[in-house]
């Protein structure tokens, strides 16, 4: 999420130049439900998406989490399949570089999807740090991305939407940086169809323009080559909707010759000669460095990862909270209106 300023009352999202609507829909979220949703006390505002509203929160045990709270009723009628996958391919995924699921509940106004709190900013704020932007740095986060990714990719799951934005930092008690993928809502198990363009464009892979169905983890493996020449130079190369070749983009590149090497492999116009994660986590500029324990890292997490039978149990579950929250808040139930939810009757 992008901006993360922390926006705790109305004026402060005034001052910040935030529309005035989504300060009254905070004032209104805090009226309502006194500061607390579920188990957790609302701390503050860090965004308003296309579904609702996404507040930091703190559990009563102190644990601090995000919460994307969506209206019920006709909120979650309209976004029911894009809730219903982004939930599932985020429950399916546990790594040490993806950002948790913890658990979705409903609360009386809200379906409230409850994921780990990271403490730092984005990738991409990171580096425009004075002084920052290092070739080790750059290195790192490309490191643990490709480590994220190729984890995704043996799951089935491909991210669709990424960019260095939702790329988030965690900082760690040695204060050391660690990246986390941070948004799935375009996210996509490989066995369906893609059509869509869910990627922001400077990172979309040239073939998802042609508005056809298309490899979901080659366009993947795309916006990674522009996310590696966006962490190193702070911009990205509009190839995408030319017919640039990147050979012909990389002399122009102030990068280190092992990062172009990748670049080359990335970002080709032909996606079935793209490189996967599987063979770029084999390049020796990404095990440069890298620990026994670290290099198998991806294994662990899938030994620890939710077995179908988990899966199965969940997607029921899911469908379960769906359902009780499309239907309106008590409050929200017009006079005569007969609702589906038996303890609203």
């Amino acid at each position: 999420m992008h901006p993360r300023g922390e926006l705790h009352t109305a004026k402060a999202l005034e001052l910040n130049v935030v529309d005035k609507k989504v300060a009254q829909e905070y004032d209104t979220l805090l009226a309502t439900t006194g500061g607390r949703v579920g188990a957790y006390h609302v701390d503050g505002l860090l965004d308003r998406g296309t579904m609702g509203l996404t507040v930091k929160a703190t559990h009563f045990d102190g644990t601090r989490v995000v919460i994307k709270l969506i209206s019920r009723g006709p909120a979650v009628n309209s976004y029911w399949h894009t809730i219903d996958r982004m939930v599932r391919c985020q429950q399916a995924l546990t790594h040490p570089h993806i950002v948790r699921l913890v658990e979705v509940f409903v609360a009386k106004n809200y379906l409230a999807i409850v994921s780990e709190f990271v403490e730092g900013d984005s990738v991409s704020d990171y580096l425009d740090s004075p002084g920052f932007r290092t070739p080790a740095r750059c290195r790192a986060f490309f490191q643990q991305l490709i480590m994220a990714i190729e984890y995704c990719h043996s799951r089935g799951i491909a991210i669709r939407s990424l960019k260095s934005d939702a790329l988030l930092l965690d900082v760690g008690a040695d204060g050391s940086p660690s990246l986390k993928i941070s948004y799935f809502g375009y996210a996509k198990h490989d066995n369906s169809v893609a059509r869509t363009i869910a990627t922001p464009l400077l990172y979309i892979a040239p073939e998802v323009l042609g508005y056809g169905e298309y490899d979901v983890k080659a366009a993947d493996m795309w916006s990674c080559g522009a996310i590696l020449c966006d962490m190193f130079t702070g911009s990205t190369p509009n190839l995408a909707r030319t017919n640039w070749n990147i050979n012909a983009v990389l002399p122009q590149l102030d990068i280190p010759q092992e990062a172009k090497n990748i670049l080359a492999r990335l970002m080709i116009h032909d996606p079935t000669e793209r490189a996967t994660a599987t063979q770029i986590l084999q390049e020796p500029w990404i095990t440069q460095g890298l620990s026994t324990g670290v290099m198998q890292m991806n294994d662990i997490a899938r030994q620890n990862s939710p077995q179908q039978l988990d899966m199965d149990a969940f997607r029921l579950d899911l469908e379960t909270k769906l359902t009780e929250a499309s239907v309106p808040a008590p409050a929200q139930v017009q006079r005569g209106q007969r609702s589906r939810d038996r303890r609203f009757v």
